[in-house]
């Protein structure tokens, strides 16, 4: 199966092309998702710009040097797992390459979704690690998940904003 992924050159953003692979064959514990939607914000701007903060380059790495995959907030669905209880068909919101597909090692699965625990992604923030399952979240509806996109990661950085505020004293 071929899947397809826009790479964008790290040192001139403008840069950027749309590169087609072959799907790596999934190895026990992994699942592949089928990416669907996804918004594209201010967050992911920051993302591409300021990426040594968090190292947002590193959770969807790409072969070639210098290039890499901005992440986006979306919806994807499940279409193949060799992890025990993750079902096909299994719709899933969350950190996602700008691809058609993604290859997850998911882990700590509950009914509300799951971790993805492959390696190069274990020393960055959790919350861009984490999968909810849409048959578990009272808010989604298929009809909102454009507006799950782009609003539900703004709302997040506003109280972390709001945060960083009220610990800074308003900075004076």
């Amino acid at each position: 199966m071929e899947t397809q992924d826009l790479i964008v050159n790290r040192a001139q953003l403008r840069e950027a092309e749309i590169v087609t692979a072959q799907q790596p064959d999934l190895v026990q514990g992994e699942a592949l998702l089928r990416i669907d939607s996804f918004a594209l914000t201010a967050n992911n701007i920051t993302y591409a710009v300021a990426p040594e903060v968090i190292g947002y380059w590193n959770f969807f790495p790409v072969e070639r040097s210098g290039w890499g995959r901005i992440p986006v907030w979306g919806f994807a669905e499940v279409i193949a797992s060799e992890y025990a209880g993750l079902d096909l068909g299994t719709r899933l919101y969350g950190y996602m390459p700008m691809s058609r597909t993604l290859v997850i090692k998911p882990d700590k699965m509950t009914p509300h979704g799951l971790l993805d625990s492959a390696a190069h992604r274990q020393d960055m923030a959790v919350i861009y690690n984490q999968y909810s399952k849409t048959e578990a979240d009272p808010a989604w509806s298929a009809e909102r998940e454009g507006m799950i996109s782009l609003f539900r990661p703004l709302f997040t950085t506003s109280f972390l904003l709001d945060d960083v505020h009220r610990a800074a004293e308003t900075f004076g």
